[in-house]
């Protein structure tokens, strides 16, 4: 199985460190290609004027020059063109939720569209902003994570992602 990992807080950003660690729990061949700077609201921009730069930070872990949806465009485009796409695009973990208009112009949920475009099973996961961060976080999301994949085939489908709000306090029901 082979993941890729996007955000649009940037590819230091906390978030993006824990969901990599929780998507490890997958079995799979983790990918990073995550903004170089905190894309915020940045709607399904694409970035037509200027090339796009990947730049190495780490094993199979980039930087990309570009916006968020760029982000997937250019995996697709580049790391992915000689070898299979993935099974599955994550996005996230949104530094603040992601309902209602947010939709519409969030970076995350722009990451999860692009995927649904190419053909790929997305999940975007955001949480509240000022989260309690406790010891069984990590767990409680590997187990969501498998458990949402286990279960794509009531989700997934053409033309759809995943959008998921996690609340202040882990584990939570669902």
């Amino acid at each position: 199985m082979r993941i890729l990992v996007s955000n649009d807080d940037g590819v230091t950003a906390p978030g993006l460190f824990q969901l990599v660690g929780a998507a490890a729990a997958l079995d799979g061949e983790l990918w990073v290609v995550a903004p170089d700077r905190k894309w915020t609201a940045a709607s399904h921009q694409l970035s037509f004027d200027q090339d796009l730069v990947l730049s190495r930070v780490g094993e199979r872990a980039y930087a990309c020059s570009g916006a968020p949806a760029d982000c997937v465009v250019a995996a697709m485009t580049v790391l992915f063109a000689d070898r299979p796409r993935p099974d599955l695009v994550l996005a996230g973990i949104n530094d603040g939720r992601n309902v209602g208009e947010d939709i519409a112009y969030s970076g995350t949920m722009a990451i999860g569209r692009e995927a649904a475009f190419w053909g790929i099973p997305a999940i975007c996961i955001s949480r509240v902003k000022a989260a309690t961060q406790r010891a069984g976080d990590d767990d409680a999301l590997r187990a969501l994570l498998r458990a949402l994949w286990d279960t794509r085939g009531e989700w997934a489908g053409e033309g759809r992602w995943l959008a998921v709000n996690l609340p202040a306090v882990l584990p939570a029901p669902i």
